[in-house]
């Protein structure tokens, strides 16, 4: 599976070919799979969620977040350009080895689109736990958990601008959310109510990625701080 930054994705492993699908307006820069692969998330620069039935292609739910800019780290910004530029470095071997367009050039009807500039509101992260409970998080610091069977948010919470960089669901508990912050802290939320439970500190910088260990112990952190951290989650 694999994510384009022209707003353009395509699934591999799925009897449904979603064959340059323009899924949002803007870049698409994160997407998770719920626990049976039946649903895929795709996030955006242009603060929505789309979620798709990858047996048929079809989107069962758009989500649209509505939030205040925030200037996107330089970190983030050089990451995705680098991203883009690796993708575009495989679509033309694509191209010359096929002899034709590669997979993120525009077909006939297509417009070119701008996104990622310097300010956004984007959807930066994405995570299923299960089935249907989907949490996302956006640069402008909001949280929201849907029930995307039901169609509806249950619950909501804005960190007043301290931005999320990533979220991931514990594996050992599906009710924790993980999440890197660009104010530098790491923060636990519980996905039954969207209320921290826990915090660590000590970047000077945003946090950009993190990993968490297979026993949910430990989580380590990397950052703009041009450092990485390991902090006790017990």
């Amino acid at each position: 599976m694999k994510a384009f930054l022209n707003s353009k994705f395509e699934i591999l492993t799925f009897p449904f070919f979603f064959s340059g699908a323009i899924a949002h307006r803007e870049h698409v820069i994160c997407m998770d799979l719920n626990a049976d692969d039946s649903l895929l998330a795709t996030g955006s620069l242009d603060s929505t969620v789309k979620v798709f039935n990858t047996a048929t292609g079809k989107p069962v739910l758009t989500i649209s977040i509505v939030g205040h800019k925030q200037p996107v780290p330089p970190a983030l910004l050089l990451a995705r350009q680098q991203q883009q530029q690796q993708q575009q470095k495989q679509q033309q071997k694509s191209a010359e080895k096929s002899g034709g367009a590669g997979e993120g050039s525009l077909q006939e009807g297509e417009e070119e689109e701008e996104g990622g500039g310097g300010d956004s509101d984007s959807v930066e992260s994405v995570a299923f736990s299960g089935k249907s409970l989907l949490a996302l998080g956006s640069v402008n610091g909001v949280f929201e958990i849907w029930d995307v069977a039901a169609g509806v948010r249950r619950h909501e919470l804005n960190l007043g601008g301290r931005g999320v960089c990533k979220i991931a669901v514990d594996r050992t508990s599906a009710h924790l959310l993980y999440t890197g912050c660009l104010d530098g802290q790491f923060r636990v939320l519980d996905m039954r109510s969207c209320e921290v439970v826990a915090s660590r500190t000590g970047h000077t910088d945003s946090i950009l990625d993190f990993a968490i260990s297979a026993d949910s112990r430990y989580a380590l952190t990397t950052s703009e701080d041009a450092t990485c951290r390991i902090f006790s989650l017990a």
